[in-house]
């Protein structure tokens, strides 16, 4: 599952595009990558993500300067032993112009107890990822040394946008190729199931009806080769 996230609404048109040509194999000179047909471009800022809602990844990538307290952010929609690899800066007063450096860090463990292993690449200069309108404001108050008048009064800053889960494929809706091969083995023994290859309780119901309201409301990632460890119980 590809999902890239995009700020710029017209960016956003024309990366749709291309990757629906070289799914089809009408530009460039790669011949056809029909993986691409499902890659989504989401048109929002990383900072309207909903990332306790949204799905999770083995690998991100980011494309623009960001600061160090942004890798806990991109962290949380990591895996357990997913990578995020892009340019990070330090924070430094008024938010810019600080050195960066590409990292590539792999995120240990989950929940509470997640940590991340990193490690620095190469020094690097990347345009700095946009910030909310928030931090914008206060990194060109820090930049500003002129006080302003005591009867002056600050306008109101607009509500911030509702946030946006990056959701999965979802079965019945999206190409089965896009659900791991545990996935479907898991579907094909529902599906064994209810068409009476087999006799548990779920026979009684009609496939249909396994399929829509049963399968559908799982997650791509919800069917694991080897069931997830149980936490200890004293």
């Amino acid at each position: 599952v590809h999902v890239c996230v995009e700020l710029n609404a017209p960016l956003a048109d024309r990366s749709r595009a291309r990757l629906a040509a070289l799914a089809a194999g009408g530009r460039g000179d790669f011949g056809s990558v029909p993986e691409l047909a499902h890659a989504r471009v989401v048109c929002c800022s990383l900072f309207d993500l909903d990332v306790d809602a949204s799905l999770k990844f083995d690998r991100i990538y980011v494309g623009a300067g960001a600061r160090a307290r942004d890798a806990l952010l991109v962290g949380r929609l990591l895996k357990p032993g997913g990578v995020v690899v892009g340019p990070f800066e330090e924070e430094v007063a008024g938010g810019r112009g600080a050195p960066q450096a590409l990292l590539r860090a792999t995120r240990v463990g989950d929940g509470a107890a997640a940590a991340f292993d990193v490690h620095e690449l190469i020094p690097v200069q990347f345009a700095p990822l946009v910030r909310p309108p928030r931090e914008a404001r206060d990194d060109d108050d820090d930049d500003d040394d002129a006080e302003s008048d005591d009867d002056e009064v600050a306008a109101a800053p607009p509500p911030p946008p509702p946030l946006v889960p990056l959701k999965g494929p979802r079965w019945g809706d999206d190409a089965p190729g896009l659900f791991g091969i545990e996935f479907r083995v898991a579907v094909r023994s529902l599906q064994r199931a209810a068409t009476g290859e087999t006799s548990p309780p779920i026979a009684q119901l009609p496939w249909h009806v396994v399929e829509t309201e049963i399968v559908g409301f799982l997650s791509h990632d919800d069917v694991h080769a080897t069931p997830p460890a149980q936490p200890k119980t004293d």
